[in-house]
């Protein structure tokens, strides 16, 4: 199954958005009833992040958690992995500012949907995984104009390192606020596909 990140139109974005559920439909039966000792097997996505990081394998769990992005979930599970990763390399005086950046592109994406979407009627995650990864990576970051007070993926240390790395910035907003463009033609061609006949099967 692909990631969200590596879909590349709308309609390739809605058929993983189907395969997704159904994915996510046959982890949750598959861990349903299972004895605690059987458990590892079919663990649910977040119990396996959970392990792997507890393993060490932090490398296996951030892709885990990638595989289940854009869910808010994965979102919170790779950060943790990068903030894991940043602190190790503080320590031992490795350079972690490329992690930094990838942290921040994280908590931008994430910042991408709204709780809500008026429009389109139902929870800003479907419409956000209607938005195909090729649009998503095009998605220009400016840490200058984002800023960091409104991710609310970061927490206050992630602040002090950005600061320390790049300085104040000179605003603070949201990838949904400095992208709506693109934010807004998704949300239309989701509410459109789900009003037309047949759209569905």
């Amino acid at each position: 199954m692909k990631t969200w990140l590596e879909t590349v139109d709308f309609e390739d974005a809605l058929a993983r958005s189907r395969e997704f559920d159904a994915h996510l439909r046959r982890q949750a039966a598959a861990t349903d009833g299972v004895r605690p000792s059987s458990r590892a097997a079919t663990a649910f996505w977040p119990e396996r992040i959970r392990a792997l990081t507890a393993e060490g394998n932090d490398a296996a769990a951030l892709e885990l958690a990638v595989e289940h992005l854009p869910l808010p979930g994965a979102f919170a599970a790779a950060a943790a992995i990068w903030r894991g990763r940043i602190r190790k390399l503080r320590q031992t005086k490795g350079d972690w500012v490329p992690s930094l950046l990838s942290l921040y592109r994280l908590a931008a994406l994430a910042s991408l949907s709204p709780p809500y979407s008026e429009l389109a009627r139902q929870p800003g995650f479907n419409v956000v995984q209607a938005i195909p990864g090729s649009v998503v990576r095009a998605l220009h970051v400016d840490y200058q104009a984002l800023g960091y007070k409104q991710l609310t993926l970061l927490n206050a240390i992630d602040a002090r390192w950005l600061v320390e790395a790049f300085g104040e910035p000179s605003g603070h907003s949201t990838v949904h606020r400095i992208h709506q463009a693109v934010w807004a033609e998704y949300e239309k061609k989701l509410a459109d596909w789900e009003w037309e006949p047949d759209s569905r099967i």
